[in-house]
């Protein structure tokens, strides 16, 4: 068996705020000289502590090893209702509830953001962001990937600079905005819109909205979307006649949040004007007069910028058939007369 003068009765761990271990002393012991951990509750958060571990004797004095420091973490961030305050194509700002700037156990000694496309196991590229100002409560993440999804957490630093985290929600940052935007057709009730797909694609599909006021905050705003992303053209309907409507294409992330190209505008059709029962009302051998209902000359949705008359010998089936034509930039005109 092993020598009395080569064991001892237990161990006991000592912890103070102090190295001259004077004030509050926080103590653990055991009588189990197998035992080779010892632990120690009720320590205050983000505190340094001087720790010594001793061999106590039949008589219970103890001798004590070399004294050891280290610092309790500080206490995790507390998250708010919207962990994200402003998402782009490469970049994510995430905010947090500052901790209290005293006692010193109630705050932290700095905060650390940390992004990760891989849920942080281990694999992939962990970017970061870091602060040693404890007053600082909103980090931004940089060089991210777009249309890409991302995992994040939040620590709080304590003395030592060892990270307490707390891990928060997800989010994707931004697509790339479609390119190649093309309006094609004038109808109120069918613009068509078409693009191609942005660099690194659009996981949720695309978004296109029509704006006769150019997204000013008034008006009316025309949208549609889809979730398939290989779909690269929607048509747009109901929008207002003799109007210039301006639009906006945008790519949506894995979370639905579109990042929209600038706007293009074109302008729809006009109302064709009513004819008459005698829409035809001079005929001659050269040349033939037509005459229609006057259009009102406001709303602007119900009027026109003026009229243009045509003439066929092929029923306009676009053959190489001369068209003859005739027209006006006067509204208040209701007749046109095709010569030739």
């Amino acid at each position: 068996s092993t020598p009395q003068k080569d064991t001892s009765d237990g161990y006991l761990l000592d912890a103070s705020t102090a190295s001259d271990f004077t004030g509050v002393l926080f103590s653990s012991s055991t009588s189990n000289i197998a035992d080779s951990t010892l632990t120690l509750t009720g320590l205050f958060p983000n505190t340094t502590y001087y720790f010594r571990v001793g061999s106590f004797n039949i008589k219970g004095a103890t001798n004590y090893s070399t004294v050891e420091t280290t610092s309790t973490l500080a206490n995790p961030i507390t998250q708010l209702s919207d962990d994200f305050v402003d998402v782009n194509i490469s970049s994510i700002s995430v905010h947090w509830a500052l901790h209290p700037t005293s006692p010193s156990s109630a705050t932290a000694q700095g905060y650390i953001v940390q992004a990760s496309s891989t849920n942080f196991d281990g694999t992939g590229i962990t970017r970061s962001s870091q602060t040693t100002n404890n007053q600082v409560s909103t980090l931004t993440v940089v060089n991210l990937g777009p249309n890409t999804n991302y995992s994040f957490r939040v620590g709080s630093l304590n003395w030592n600079g060892v990270v307490n985290y707390l891990n928060i929600s997800s989010t994707s940052t931004l697509t790339n905005v479609p390119v190649s935007i093309l309006v094609t057709g004038a109808d109120p009730d069918g613009t068509t819109l078409s693009w191609s797909s942005p660099l690194k694609g659009a996981d949720g599909g695309y978004q296109v909205d029509a704006s006769s006021t150019n997204f000013d905050g008034t008006g009316t705003i025309y949208s549609t979307s889809t979730t398939n992303n290989s779909i690269l053209s929607v048509t747009v309907s109901g929008m207002i006649t003799n109007t210039t409507h301006y639009f906006r294409v945008g790519g949506l992330n894995s979370s639905g949040v579109p990042n929209f190209a600038a706007p293009v505008s074109s302008a729809t059709l006009a109302a064709a004007p009513s004819t008459l029962t005698d829409d035809i009302f001079a005929v001659y051998p050269s040349s033939i007069s037509m005459q229609w209902a006057t259009m009102p000359t406001s709303p602007p949705e119900a009027t026109a910028l003026g009229y243009q008359l045509e003439a066929s010998t092929a029923n306009f089936d676009g053959s190489a058939a001369t068209i003859f034509s005739s027209a006006t930039t006067n509204i208040a005109v209701t007749t046109l007369t095709i010569t030739g």
